[in-house]
């Protein structure tokens, strides 16, 4: 077997189509979505696409593809379904072995991500924002996930009403929030801040907490 044949040259352009396919979907996702991740982001499906496009390639030429024409144990001239194969494995198979490649590139993905965290996790200190820098960060972080001037927010908007946060966008306001003050949100909480003045006020509570664990670990 060669390393490719019949028509198995047709997976390159499926995963040429697939790597323009995932990079648009990528473009739709930071737009709409803000994705930010985007080695995450691309995984997914560029092991999904062109694992479902080569078996359906496959499916389909056994049900109408050419055939050969060879003899059989009598010598009688039969017809027979060509082969098509891709690096020296039949379709099926090289579907498989896409998947199973990204498979194994997630899991390594994902150990790396939970080293990385757990080294930060071990290195971390206590840290705090000072309480007068709180309120421009956070419209800062609004203007940007919501792609706003910042002269736009007032205090007393509602970021659902007046700035127009989805439920998507809330979810990934105090995510960002999360990320920037180095803090952790309940849910039962989350869902309470939704004027700008709510969630300075409540970052403020939690900075106030920050500084006097990290006082009363200095002390004796």
């Amino acid at each position: 077997m060669i390393f490719h044949s019949g028509l198995g040259f047709l997976v390159v352009p499926i995963i040429f189509g697939s790597v323009l396919l995932t990079s648009y979907l990528h473009k739709i996702g930071m737009k709409y979505f803000e994705f930010d991740n985007s080695g995450e982001f691309y995984l997914f499906p560029m092991a999904v696409i062109p694992f479902l496009s080569i078996k359906y390639l496959d499916k389909l030429l056994r049900k109408r593809g050419p055939v050969e024409r060879v003899p059989d144990i009598n010598g009688h001239m039969v017809d027979v379904l060509a082969e098509h194969s891709f690096m020296f494995l039949p379709l099926k198979w090289f579907a498989r072995l896409w998947l199973g490649l990204f498979f194994v590139a997630a899991c390594l993905s994902l150990w790396s991500t939970a080293q990385g965290t757990d080294a930060k996790s071990d290195e971390a200190q206590i840290v705090y924002i000072e309480q007068s820098y709180i309120e421009p960060l956070v419209i800062e972080t609004i203007a940007k996930l919501m792609r706003i001037p910042k002269s736009d927010i007032k205090l007393s908007d509602d970021i659902k009403k007046d700035l127009g946060v989805g439920i998507t966008k809330h979810v990934l306001l105090i995510h960002r929030i999360e990320e920037r003050f180095d803090i952790s949100i309940p849910q039962k909480d989350s869902v309470r801040l939704i004027i700008v003045a709510d969630i300075v006020s409540y970052l403020e509570g939690k900075t106030v907490k920050q500084k006097q664990a990290q006082q009363d670990a200095g002390k004796p």
